[in-house]
């Protein structure tokens, strides 16, 4: 097993993610069975304007793995704090290759830990459709299923 190194910061580590935020938005691309045209059309650009608007709302960070010999990022999870004190992880992967080593747990305990500390009210996680086998590692962190938003399809 590799040892893994962390870091976390705020909004200036956000081009440092693109790399993995593209591999997920790749994958939600791939296994959206509605919502496909959505994840091949979103750039990493439009999101990073849509955090800048959340940031200037409230508060951002990114907490990053690395394996320790190398600079090559292996995970992140890019969490925020709304005015309203609601924290949400908003996005977390872990590269394939590195799975299963508790990287992911690590960095959402993490993101959690943050969030306590800037004492939130209520955490919360959405799921895009296609992806619910993600529902058994959040269940570790006490998140679960609350409704579901249906949206009409545009294609």
């Amino acid at each position: 097993m590799t040892s893994i190194a962390n870091t976390s910061g705020g909004i200036e580590y956000l081009d440092t993610i693109e790399p993995l935020w593209i591999k997920l938005n790749d994958w939600h691309h791939v296994h959206s069975p509605h919502f496909s045209h959505v994840f091949r059309n979103r750039t990493f650009a439009n999101r990073k304007t849509m955090l800048n608007a959340k940031l200037a709302e409230g508060k951002v960070r990114i907490d990053l793995a690395y394996p320790s010999n190398s600079p090559h990022l292996i995970g992140y999870c890019l969490s925020t704090i709304n005015l309203r004190h609601i924290g949400e992880v908003d996005s977390i992967f872990v590269e394939a290759n590195f799975r299963g080593q508790g990287i992911a747990s690590r960095l959402m305990q993490s993101a959690l830990n943050w969030m306590d500390l800037n004492h939130v009210e209520r955490k919360t996680i959405q799921v895009a459709t296609g992806n619910e086998a993600v529902f058994r590692f959040y269940e570790k962190f006490g998140f679960y299923p609350a409704n579901y938003i249906l949206m009409q399809t545009t294609e």
